[in-house]
Formats: structure tokens, C-alpha cells, sequence
């Protein structure tokens, strides 16, 4: 069994999880779907989360496993608001064209004028719960450090990553309504303004 080292525990969840989960983010803080979706469900950019994650969340003496498994599941609960997306834009009403600047069409008549799916980093309100993953050896009294390596690391790893691509493969659909075409958040409110 080879020894393994904090940084190895740490790099390794990177490499699984975080890289996994950072990968690809195409709906962001900074690149809504169109224009009137709304921005609180929203964070961060294409680059995806920062893990919290370092040598010195885990113990620097001889530690239980679990430990690892505990300070790993958590982080990667962190990442589960990195997921897909299907954003559609409705139109109740008729009217003349959408605004410009959209990524919606040009032209649109009543019904979906927008339905796309997209990975998407959500706002922490869309969490979802990695209740738990098998644990691969990261058991209580099954000891990593101090020379001693453990085989199901790397089973655990995958067992991480697998529970978080499920998650993210989960699809959240959040419909945006319009009453016409060119109407957007501010249209009736500040025709009350007037």
C-alpha cells in the first residue's frame, strides 16, 4: 500500500470532484440565459467554484478515516449547486419582437420562444444533498496516514464523483413568463412610474 499524504487527499478531490464540477459552466452571474431570467438564481462565472478545501482541514496525527470521509462529503455538497439548467422563456401575450441584445430569437409569437439546457452554476438556494456515498474503506478506525495507505481511496473518490454527477445531471426547469414579446422586468412598473 502506498503512504498517502494530505496534499494527496486534497489534490485527489480536486481531480474528482472540483475539475468535474468546474468544467464546462456555460450560465452564470455573468451570462444569463436571456435577459429576463432572473439574476438571484444565478452566481459566479464560467470558471466554476473555489474549493475550501485544504491540508488543513484534516488532522495532522494518526486519524480515523472517517474523518476524510466527512470533510470530503461536505465539499462536495458545495458544489452541487453546479448543474443543469433548462431555461424557458414564455410568451403569454402577442406583441412585436423581443429586445434586443437577447440570446432569445428575433421574432416571436405566443408559447416557448426560448428552451434550452445548459450547465449552469446556481445560486446556493439550488443546493441539492449528497446524503452519503459508500465509503470505500473510509471507515472508522481505518487509518490513512502515518505510513499506512488504504486501498479504497481512490474507489471513494469515484464514489464522490459519481454522486455529484448525479446530482448535477438532475435538471432544474425554471420557466420565465412574459405577457408580449418586447415586455421585459421593468415594462409594468414603470409604466406606473408615469
Amino acid at each position: 500500500m502506498a503512504t498517502i499524504k494530505k496534499q494527496d487527499v486534497v489534490n485527489n478531490f480536486h481531480s474528482y470532484v472540483r475539475d468535474t464540477a468546474n468544467a464546462s459552466i456555460l450560465w452564470h452571474a455573468g451570462a444569463k440565459p436571456f435577459t429576463d431570467f432572473p439574476a438571484s438564481y444565478l452566481q459566479g462565472s464560467a470558471s466554476g467554484l473555489s474549493s475550501t478545501l485544504n491540508t488543513a482541514d484534516l488532522p495532522t496525527t494518526k486519524v480515523d478515516a472517517s474523518d476524510i470521509y466527512d470533510s470530503l462529503l461536505a465539499e462536495a455538497n458545495r458544489y452541487t449547486s453546479i448543474r443543469n439548467l433548462n431555461a424557458k422563456l414564455n410568451v403569454t401575450g402577442s406583441g412585436n419582437t423581443y429586445g434586443s441584445g437577447n440570446s432569445s430569437p428575433a421574432g416571436c409569437a405566443k408559447g416557448i420562444i426560448f428552451n434550452q439546457t445548459k450547465k449552469t452554476f446556481m445560486s446556493n438556494s439550488q443546493l441539492q444533498n449528497i446524503a452519503s456515498v459508500a465509503k470505500h474503506g473510509t471507515n472508522a478506525g481505518s487509518t490513512v496516514f502515518d505510513g499506512v495507505g488504504e486501498d479504497g481511496l481512490e474507489d471513494f473518490y469515484i464514489a464522490l464523483k459519481s454522486a455529484y454527477t448525479s446530482k448535477r445531471d438532475t435538471t432544474l426547469v425554471h420557466q420565465v413568463d412574459i405577457c408580449h414579446c418586447s415586455c421585459h422586468s421593468n415594462c409594468h412598473s414603470s409604466r406606473g412610474r408615469r
